[in-house]
């Protein structure tokens, strides 16, 4: 399969490739009736309390000044974005594309499992912060994309194994559907060393457990996350394999 991807990159342009992706995820939403539930910006104040705190290290790289850059860059659009009931917060659907006009900066991104310079590099930490928040809300991820690759030991590792989302310019994309009965919104404090993400809404929200199993073999880790709720039912969260790389980097 690689390879015929490997393929089909150096036939087909990459806008082309671009393109026929988005348009192929668009009907793909229409038919579920997703994409008329996608959230949009709003400039409704939102006063709601904090039911969910989450944060991560930021670790300092030769990059990691553009990566902080990406990450407030997105954030102040994701700020904008207050999600009612049974919508979708899709992280594509707020977020401009990574190009150098629309204000991002060149980061480290994971493309084919190597560390590439990209416009927009760092992004996965904030997609993935919302994903192990909304987690543990209870909320429901219709659309999620684990790393090929787990790059980090656990002295570099920013967020618990299993939790990551990676996002990818009209090909990965994260979707939340907000099941709780209020409206909801994220916000986010970045600072030199850290990200935070704060989950704002009016219903009270029980924290879930969330367990992971890991399974290493020759060539990577079987990963299986796990939601624990009140009644003490779990359910499979997730069930992801990460090859393991050729090197490992710190990031």
């Amino acid at each position: 399969m690689r390879s015929v991807r490997l393929a089909l990159r150096r036939l087909v342009p990459a806008e082309v490739r671009l393109q026929i992706y988005r348009t192929r995820n668009y009907a793909n939403r229409r038919r579920k009736g997703q994409q008329r539930r996608v959230a949009r910006k709003s400039s409704t104040r939102f006063h709601e309390a904090v039911q969910m705190t989450v944060s991560q290290p930021i670790f300092k790289t030769e990059l990691s000044a553009n990566k902080i850059q990406n990450l407030k860059r997105a954030a102040a659009e994701i700020d904008e974005v207050v999600v009612p009931p049974d919508k979708i917060f899709s992280f594509w659907n707020i977020v401009p594309r990574p190009t150098k006009a629309n204000g991002f900066s060149e980061g480290r991104s994971l493309i084919d499992g190597e560390l590439v310079g990209e416009f927009g590099g760092g992004l996965c930490q904030l997609s993935g912060i919302i994903y192990h928040v909304s987690l543990l809300a209870g909320l429901n991820c219709l659309e999620r994309h684990a790393h090929s690759v787990d790059l980090y030991t656990e002295e570099t590792r920013f967020a618990p194994l299993g939790t990551d989302a990676t996002v990818v310019y009209g090909y990965k994309d994260l979707l939340v559907e907000n099941t709780l009965p209020s409206p909801l919104k994220f916000e986010f404090d970045i600072e030199e060393n850290s990200l935070t993400c704060r989950l704002l809404c009016a219903a009270e929200i029980v924290r879930a457990e969330l367990s992971t199993e890991v399974q290493v073999c020759a060539h990577g880790k079987h990963v299986i996350v796990k939601r624990v709720a009140m009644n003490g039912l779990s359910e499979i969260i997730s069930d992801d394999f990460y090859r393991s790389p050729i090197e490992r980097p710190t990031v």
